[in-house]
């Protein structure tokens, strides 16, 4: 049986393929793309990669085309993101993306970047549960709503270990971030709060 390189899953391999194609919306071949997650350390075998996008295209998550080279005889096939994940990674990751363009380090710095880049993630694990609830074939194995929480679980970890290796290294002291969590923790506590006062007057009318 042929393993999956570092990564031990067709979850995580797939996971990584929406990834890159993701952050190449013009498409690209198998071998680039089995290229580029090989230099990941995402996978090592092309019967991986194949069996990946194998299913990803039947889940309609990815499609692709055949074009055209001159000089090649044979069209290259150019695998890219089907128009319905496209439009559900820009309606979830907005705010996303804003907080890419502000680097990591100055986050760990300013606190209230801080408290938006946890409610950034919190948004978006809500967003992935209601792309759950609203998926025609939820149960699916290659629904898109885990796609959205695989992504969203592989920036928490980056975020994670990017504080402690801030906190490690004494760039950022502990009790700041615990103050940070301690605020966010309230905050959610009103939240739910809220939404359970709203709850219970539609329960009353």
């Amino acid at each position: 049986m042929v393993r999956p390189g570092p990564r031990t899953t067709q979850d995580e391999v797939k996971t990584a393929v929406v990834k890159l194609l993701e952050q190449h919306p013009e498409g690209l071949n198998f071998n680039e793309v089995f290229r580029r997650l090989k230099e990941q350390k995402v996978l090592g075998s092309f019967s991986v990669l194949s069996r990946a996008i194998k299913d990803l295209s039947t889940a309609g998550i990815v499609e692709y085309k055949d074009v055209q080279v001159p000089g090649l005889r044979i069209p290259k096939r150019v695998y890219m993101l089907s128009d319905p994940m496209v439009s559900v990674l820009k309606q979830r990751y907005i705010e996303a993306k804003k907080k890419e363009k502000v680097p990591l380090k100055e986050i760990l710095l300013k606190e209230q970047l801080l408290y938006h880049l946890y409610w950034t993630h919190i948004v978006n694990l809500i967003s992935a549960y209601r792309c759950l609830l609203l998926e025609e074939n939820a149960s699916d194995e290659n629904a898109r709503w885990k796609f959205l929480l695989n992504m969203e679980f592989d920036c928490v970890r980056a975020f994670m270990n990017a504080v402690a290796k801030a906190v490690s290294e004494g760039k950022m002291p502990i009790e700041e971030v615990e103050k940070v969590a301690h605020e966010v923790q309230k905050r959610l506590i009103s939240f739910k709060r809220g939404t359970n006062e709203v709850f219970k007057a539609k329960q009353i009318s």
